[in-house]
Order: structure tokens, then C-alpha cells, then sequence
């Protein structure tokens, strides 16, 4: 609760998006839980919420990423866009992708990785995996790869089940 700066009002919200998740996903709460104890305190303050982290998480969990290697994977994602080293600046460049909104504050990961999607359909294999492997890291690039592979659709449909989730852990 703390780390998304919920207030304890807000703990049905928190286990209705953490039941929404596992009902909609191949996780469980565990899963999810230990999957947000890593990517959290991250997320929250890049501009990411609560239920958008949790859509993530799930679809992530649909294949086959799950708990704590699945936080750990955004959370590493996402350190990487904050502080980009001049190769991912390089890489952005060349993609044409901004990482950043008007404000200069970092745009919510769901954004971005539909933003990375349509720049890298555009490249070869090579190329792709070569540019995915820079923004992602090494240690995270099963979980990007998955993330920029999963059709739209099936990102907006877990968003919107995750702010749809009134009443889901009853």
C-alpha cells in the first residue's frame, strides 16, 4: 500500500486489483504479491499504478513469469529508463521513442511498451533483439520481449480488468 501511496482506506482496492489479477492470470495472489514487493516501490514513483503494474504483472504471469522474477524483471526495466546510459539514449534516438512526457516525467510502462512495440516491428530479427537487449538489460529481456509481443489488445483488456476490479476479492 504504502510503496503505490495508498492510504489504508484503500487496502480493499489493493486486494480487489491483487484478486482481479490472479482470477484474470496464470498467477496467484502469492505470485503477485511477491511480484509487487520487487517491482513496487519503482513503479510508483515512475509514474506507474497500481493497476497498471498489476496488468503487467498478469500478462507477464501468462507467460510463464511469475513472482518475484517477474517484479525484479519490471523493476529492472524500468531503473534502466530512468537513468538511460548513452547506448539506450542512442537506441531511443534511432527508435524514435521518447521515454519521457511533456513534463519530463517518465510515461507509465504500459505506454511505453506499446510505444516499443510499433518501433520494433519496423526492424529485422537482429536488430530487434540487439535493440530490445539495450533497453531492457540482459537479465530482463524474456519479460520485455513478452511484454512488446503480446498484442494491444490483450494489454488493454488486462488494464481494464484491473480497473474494473471493484469487488473482486469477495
Amino acid at each position: 500500500l504504502k510503496a503505490f501511496k495508498l492510504d489504508v482506506s484503500e487496502s480493499g482496492r489493493f486486494a480487489d486489483v491483487l484478486a482481479q489479477g490472479a482470477n484474470r492470470s496464470a498467477a496467484d495472489v502469492g505470485d503477485l504479491g511477491a511480484a509487487l514487493k520487487q517491482v513496487a516501490p519503482v513503479a510508483a514513483v515512475t509514474n506507474n499504478s497500481l493497476e497498471d503494474t498489476t496488468a503487467l504483472l498478469s500478462i507477464l504471469a501468462n507467460n510463464a513469469v511469475r513472482g518475484a522474477d517477474a517484479g525484479s524483471d519490471l523493476r529492472g526495466i524500468l531503473s534502466r529508463l530512468t537513468d538511460p546510459s548513452k547506448e539506450l539514449r542512442t537506441i531511443l534516438k534511432e527508435l524514435n521513442v521518447s521515454i519521457t512526457d511533456s513534463g519530463g516525467r517518465l510515461k507509465p510502462l504500459v505506454q511505453l511498451v506499446a510505444e516499443f512495440r510499433t518501433a520494433l516491428n519496423g526492424l529485422n530479427d537482429a536488430d530487434r533483439l540487439r535493440a530490445a537487449s539495450v533497453i531492457a538489460g540482459q537479465e530482463n529481456l524474456k519479460s520485455f520481449l513478452n511484454l512488446v509481443g503480446t498484442a494491444p489488445s490483450q494489454i488493454q483488456a488486462m488494464q481494464l480488468a484491473m480497473l474494473e476490479a471493484d469487488g473482486a476479492a469477495k
